[in-house]
């Protein structure tokens, strides 16, 4: 009895071991948190994802059999990658919709295109992709209140052009929609302005897109900095 709880003990142990180094080579290989996440930080979240394969380990111990602990570590771990994907996604959507005007010029296309559908959710519209060959012009198509709007995201270093006008209004129509919106986090040429009025296509440029921007946060002054209130005369 004792030499078989013995050999269960270094059974376990090895499983411990083989099982959280290669679970630790996977969080760090699909870790989605920027590179500013803290030391303590990743640890906390490390302990969170194996906390269950340490937890049906010890119930196979209890249970004196390591098959039923790896079976009860399997599914806790599957949860928990689960939980902690749902978070991170939902994290990654709500840093992405605070992005300042300096973090969106730095974006790419895609990451525009997907800025812009997470601002239009929060402002009560369902949007979808359209597929990324053969879009006719449309990147998302938005819906809401009974009104199809189809949407074409320019993230450019330069003043948008009539193209994008021509390929929104004329891919709003192939996708069925009633309306055609131009998002850049540029302007607008002269050109694009005046074809954009002819078909009722509705440009939100730059200093549109601002009012989307949170404010950054003010500072409370230091207490030795706050102005003094003025001493009366007598």
């Amino acid at each position: 009895m004792r030499y078989a709880l013995v050999s269960y003990r270094c059974r376990l142990s090895s499983a411990i071991r083989i099982i959280g180094s290669h679970a630790q080579v996977l969080v760090n290989g699909r870790s989605t948190e920027p590179p500013a996440l803290t030391g303590s930080a990743r640890g906390m979240k490390s302990a969170f994802l194996f906390l269950p394969l340490y937890f049906g380990l010890i119930i196979g111990f209890i249970g004196k059999s390591v098959e039923i602990g790896l079976v009860g570590a399997g599914f806790g771990m599957f949860f928990a990658f689960l939980v902690s994907g749902k978070a991170n996604r939902g994290s990654l959507r709500w840093r992405r919709a605070r992005a300042t005007m300096a973090e969106i010029d730095a974006m790419n296309g895609a990451e525009f295109e997907a800025y812009v559908a997470e601002r239009l959710r929060r402002a009560g519209w369902e949007v979808e992709f359209t597929p990324a060959v053969g879009d006719y012009g449309v990147d998302v198509i938005a819906q809401k209140d009974g009104q199809w709007a189809a949407i074409q995201c320019k993230r450019h270093g330069r003043p948008v052009g009539v193209a994008a006008v021509q390929q929104v209004v004329s891919g709003a129509a192939h996708h069925g929609c009633t309306r055609s919106i131009v998002i850049s986090n540029q302007e607008f040429t002269s050109a694009a302005k005046q074809l954009a009025a002819t078909h009722g296509c509705q440009l939100i440029g730059r200093s549109a897109l601002q009012n989307w921007v949170p404010p950054p946060r003010r500072r409370a002054p230091a207490p030795n900095n706050r102005p003094r209130p003025a001493a009366s005369k007598r």
